[in-house]
């Protein structure tokens, strides 16, 4: 398998500058002794055969940027570990690594004996605002938190973000729309040069959902009651939907169902086995959505709250897959005796557990796979 790999100056002054490829550099010990936890969200996909050719009508490059970055550590997948070997990208490709690999006479070497080469992270959550001059669907949804036609996919690249990511060594995001109940499709993108058109891997990668009470709401869904209500009858509508449409391909005598944008979207989501994704703000909340998912019958995936340790054997039960946050509770201010008294007991005992959340989650059997959302800088 191939990946995409983003571009790099023709002649980089310091080896180490090649981040905008891979992840160099030698991890400080506790990384080393998490690796466990982060290979869950690490890709390194690398070629077993040559790029498949283009189509005529496609133009080729006459000259291809060629690198071998030889003598560094190697960390293939978790288990596979070169000590020492040598990695070859061709074009903005992965075309080789390992102890044996052969270098290209066509290519630039870097001597990166004593650096260490890792896998580019995979940030499995993000979100996206709604661009306010998008236009609406034509025929969508009357309540304004049901949009499961929308597609973030052409707003989802944004140069100084992806630029932010790819220097904490995330090649690779899923963005999300970050607004409704049912808020529409996500977009799989690389952290590479040359915007959307370049680096949009996946179009409607998951659906999204969250059944969170939405705060200072003054019409229909005003309650988490009405929130999971809507959710329910919506996806119920969906499958009428799909259902009598279908009747009337079959007999196109009888009355056609009127076209609805957002039906019809989500409809071919369940019809195709699309994930939802349920964002979750509580253990609450996670065991709400894997109750919800489980009576109506959907694919689905917890984005986490942190708090995961706290529900471990309910969700264990739900045997759905978890995104957990990396954005743990900063320090209580207990500079003085006043703030202190501020600081309950079960805040402080979630600041002291938070950090062990992940592999806490993994522990428990949970399939896990983790983000930088919510954190100001994703290199922390």
């Amino acid at each position: 398998m191939l990946t995409r790999s983003v571009s790099a100056p023709d002649r980089p002054a310091n080896p180490v500058s090649l981040s905008s490829r891979l992840v160099s550099g030698s991890a400080p010990r506790s990384f080393r002794r998490r690796a466990s936890i982060a290979s869950l969200a690490l890709l390194l996909a690398v070629a077993a055969t040559a790029p498949a050719q283009l189509p005529d009508s496609r133009q080729v490059p006459e000259a291809q940027d060629v690198w071998a970055l030889a003598g560094a550590r190697l960390v293939i997948a978790p288990g596979r570990v070169v000590e020492a070997g040598t990695l070859v990208i061709r074009d903005g490709l992965i075309v080789a690594a390992g102890a044996q690999v052969e270098i290209p006479p066509d290519a630039r070497v870097e001597d990166l004996a004593g650096k260490t080469l890792y896998p580019g992270l995979i940030d499995a959550y993000a979100e996206r605002p709604w661009p306010e001059n998008a236009p609406p669907a034509q025929g969508g949804n009357p309540n304004d938190q049901v949009h499961p036609e929308r597609e973030i996919a052409p707003y989802a690249y944004d140069e100084g973000w992806v630029l932010q990511h790819r220097n904490a060594g995330i090649t690779t995001a899923l963005i999300a729309p970050e607004d409704g109940v049912l808020r529409g499709s996500s977009a799989l993108i690389a952290m590479g040069d040359g915007g959307t058109g370049a680096n949009l891997l996946r179009r409607r990668a998951a659906q999204h959902v969250s059944l969170a009470q939405i705060p200072r709401r003054t019409t229909y869904p005003t309650s988490t009651m009405g929130t999971v209500a809507l959710f329910r009858q919506t996806v119920l509508d969906a499958r009428w939907y799909d259902q009598a449409r279908e009747i009337w391909r079959q007999h196109p005598q009888q009355q056609r169902v009127a076209y609805d944008a957002s039906l019809e979207a989500l409809a071919g989501d369940l019809r195709g086995g699309v994930r939802f994704v349920f964002k979750t703000a509580d253990p609450n909340g996670a065991a709400r959505a894997a109750r919800l998912a489980r009576e109506l019958d959907v694919p689905a995936m917890l984005m986490g709250n942190g708090r995961e340790y706290q529900c471990l054997a309910q969700l264990r039960k739900a045997a759905l897959p978890v995104i957990v946050p990396l954005d743990f509770p900063k320090p209580p201010k207990v500079g003085d005796e006043g703030e202190a008294r501020e600081i309950g007991l079960a805040e402080l005992r979630h600041w002291d557990h938070a950090p062990a959340n992940p592999a806490e989650a993994l522990g428990a059997g949970l399939t896990v796979a983790l983000t930088s959302f919510g954190l100001e800088v994703p290199g922390d």
